[in-house]
């Protein structure tokens, strides 16, 4: 129930920052949309690559790796508001024998609302914009687990459990402008969200990405 009541409380939030960014956009007006590759070892596992030629043993696993898109509005000649959904997820795969495999998987979802706020003065003309950002939303998690026996006793089995929590993050970033309309750019966050589970961890989330504005 306080899940829900989070959700509810960030999306108003959003949608009230939103009316009231477009109301200061008759000044400055500068909206954009981008996407960014992220790394966020949310269960502190390395690569793991094994293989074993007794009984075809052979385990693979990654993680950590995913994607954000989000959408920003300025509101203040320095200070832009933010909307940012996306997936950090990680696999694990384990053929015991060649009729037995297993393939766990885990994902975190957030949706995330933040705020950006330009380091440099508005007169300073560079082409190398720093931030600072900060913000707070949901968290889903999935877990999906899949075993299959394809010769004795055959059987599939799937498991999936989902759950949401609440959380935030601060961080750091740069914009670099390859012109007034696009951009590149490269920053850090810290996450601090109650996972309720020994398995995930809080930690620095890497992204790097583009962004394309639009506005005066």
């Amino acid at each position: 129930m306080r899940t829900r009541l989070f959700s509810v409380v960030s999306v108003t939030v959003l949608f009230i920052l939103i009316l009231g960014g477009s109301l200061f956009a008759n000044e400055w007006p500068r909206t954009g949309i981008g996407f960014r590759f992220n790394h966020w070892n949310v269960k502190d596992q390395s690569m793991i690559v094994r293989v074993s030629d007794n009984y075809t043993t052979t385990e693979t696993g990654t993680g950590g790796y995913g994607g954000s898109l989000y959408f920003f509005s300025r509101i203040a000649r320095r200070l832009y508001i933010d909307f940012t959904v996306g997936a950090i997820g990680t696999v694990e795969q384990r053929t015991i024998h060649w009729d037995h495999e297993e393939v766990k998987a885990d994902a975190v979802v957030p949706f995330l609302f933040g705020v950006r706020y330009d380091i440099l003065p508005s007169n300073v003309q560079s082409v190398l914009q720093p931030y600072a950002a900060a913000g707070f939303g949901t968290y889903w998690i999935n877990d999906v687990y899949v075993e299959e026996q394809a010769y004795h006793d055959s059987h599939d089995y799937v498991s999936v459990n989902s759950k949401a929590r609440p959380g935030g993050y601060v961080g750091a970033g740069m914009n670099f402008m390859l012109s007034n309309r696009v951009a590149i750019n490269y920053d850090m966050r810290y996450h601090m969200v109650d996972f309720q589970n020994s398995d995930f961890h809080n930690g620095i989330e890497f992204g790097f990405g583009c962004s394309l504005m639009w506005g005066k």
